[in-house]
């Protein structure tokens, strides 16, 4: 009887402790366990710098691409939040959304799905408020809202702050926190911290639709000795550019300035640089052999160049960080080219025409007008030579007639490849700038990626090349 006395108590107690274990484990689970908050469909570029902060440890963020096969990684969500952009649900999609248990939200969009979202009318406005405020700091808030409020997790959790209307500051530089209202009081502050060298060009940047680590670019100009202003966005108007007062302009283009923009890069005579950041991860943008296609080829390149844009020259691409996700960053590389060409570029406007130096170069042989549309090359060069003397250019005496130019530019051509249909090199007659393979080898390391290389080697050979069809000959192989 007392053995039976005693294994009760024992089983009692057991019970006891698996009531009190079972008790902490859902206590945990319900007000403790990190909320598994699901962002889906977002560019990763957008995330990426929103996620660059530091957020509670109790935040269990993953990132959703959404394809026509998703959806059941949601069961396990206590927050659905979609990037509505772009947004396509399947009939099955339709259903697993209308079972989930957990609040769903969809940004931008007037579709029936963002109905589905599991919370009160206020709630789901201080949702929108977040996300339209926008910012790292309204981000982060929001985050905490979604595990103390929604998911009603107040263990681990700081009491979130309310959506915070960001005052517009369309000036910047490096840092976040270097940001400001009106031109007066980024010059105030670049003068003070001692980036500002007098004497020196002004680099207006247009940051566009964002993206592309401008800071980088930033840092790299003023490297160059150039003053830089930053502004947010697209054109900020006549009057402000005046007080700006910049030498060059870059505009990270989506589309058209406006012809406002025009007039006023005409009548101050600024060059506009266009760069373009690529929406690829770099590593498939350099296999990628189509370049820009569609909308994107229209926004960037094509749609800048009639307000006077020009240099699409590819500058930013998207790279891994630390969480897995895309975020833009310059190409090495081609920052300190592109930054280099800026200043070239606004050294040459403060020199008199006389003393800068040209190159006029022309496709085809002299006499030859197919490759110019039947436009008769001399005729053409001779014009160009005319104009150039007119507005103060060292262009030396110029030859009196089309004739005559056509005559000194055979006279002294280099001339490399067949003669009478031999492989035999011909004189040149003038003296010629030969290199090493050393130096064509520093060159190519500097100027394109060993696998990009390798492609020209397997095509032409190495060096010094070959060309299969044309005049040319560069070396011994047919």
């Amino acid at each position: 009887m007392k053995i039976l006395n005693k294994c009760k108590k024992y089983i009692v107690a057991a019970l006891a402790v698996i009531l009190v274990v079972s008790a902490l484990v859902w206590g945990y689970i319900r007000y403790a366990s990190p909320t598994k908050i699901y962002l889906v469909n977002y560019p990763e570029y957008i995330l990426a710098p929103l996620l660059d902060q530091v957020l509670n440890s109790f935040l269990d963020i993953q990132h959703l691409k959404w394809t026509e096969n998703s959806g059941e990684e949601l069961r396990n969500a206590d927050c659905v939040i979609f990037f509505g952009m772009g947004l396509h649900f399947t009939d099955k999609q339709q259903r697993l959304l209308a079972e989930l248990k957990c609040p769903v939200y969809t940004t931008s969009s007037t579709r029936k799905e963002t109905a589905l979202a599991a919370m009160s009318a206020e709630q789901k406005q201080q949702i929108e408020n977040y996300l339209r405020y926008g910012g790292k700091e309204n981000f982060r808030n929001m985050l905490d809202y979604i595990r103390y409020e929604l998911d009603g997790k107040r263990i681990l959790a700081p009491e979130p702050q309310p959506p915070k209307p960001v005052e517009r500051k369309p000036f910047f530089h490096i840092s976040d926190n270097d940001k400001f209202k009106t031109v007066e009081e980024y010059l105030t502050f670049y003068k003070d911290k001692g980036f500002f060298k007098e004497n020196s060009p002004m680099i207006c940047i247009l940051g566009g639709n964002g993206g592309g680590s401008l800071g980088e670019l930033i840092k790299a100009l003023e490297e160059k000795n150039c003053n830089v202003i930053a502004v947010s966005g697209l054109w900020p108007g006549k009057e402000i550019m005046s007080k700006i007062n910049p030498d060059l302009i870059i505009y990270q283009p989506h589309g058209r300035l406006g012809d406002e923009a025009v007039e006023f890069l005409k009548e101050k005579n600024i060059p506009l640089f266009c760069p373009i950041k690529v929406n690829q991860n770099y590593e498939e943008y350099l296999k990628d052999q189509r370049g820009m296609t569609g909308g994107m080829l229209s926004q960037s390149i094509t749609m800048p160049e009639l307000d006077g844009g020009t240099t699409p020259f590819v500058l930013s691409a998207l790279y891994r960080n630390e969480r897995g996700l895309l975020e833009f960053r310059m190409i090495p590389d081609r920052l300190e080219r592109f930054a280099e060409l800026v200043r070239k570029t606004t050294e040459l406007k403060r020199k008199n025409n006389a003393d800068k130096k040209i190159a006029l170069i022309y496709y085809g042989s002299i006499g030859k007008e197919s490759a110019t549309a039947g436009l008769g090359t001399s005729q053409s060069i001779l014009n160009i030579l005319r104009r150039l003397q007119k507005e103060g250019y060292n262009t030396g005496v110029l030859p009196e007639s089309v004739e005559a130019l056509d005559k000194e530019i055979k006279k002294n051509t280099a001339i490399f490849g067949k003669i009478g249909g031999t492989k035999q090199l011909a004189p040149a007659h003038i003296q010629t700038v030969t290199i090493t393979p050393e130096e064509y080898s520093q060159w190519v390391k500097k100027s394109m990626p060993d696998g990009l290389y390798s492609t020209v080697v397997e095509r032409y050979g190495d060096f010094p090349g070959k060309i299969q069809q044309g005049i040319f000959f560069l070396s011994d192989q047919p």
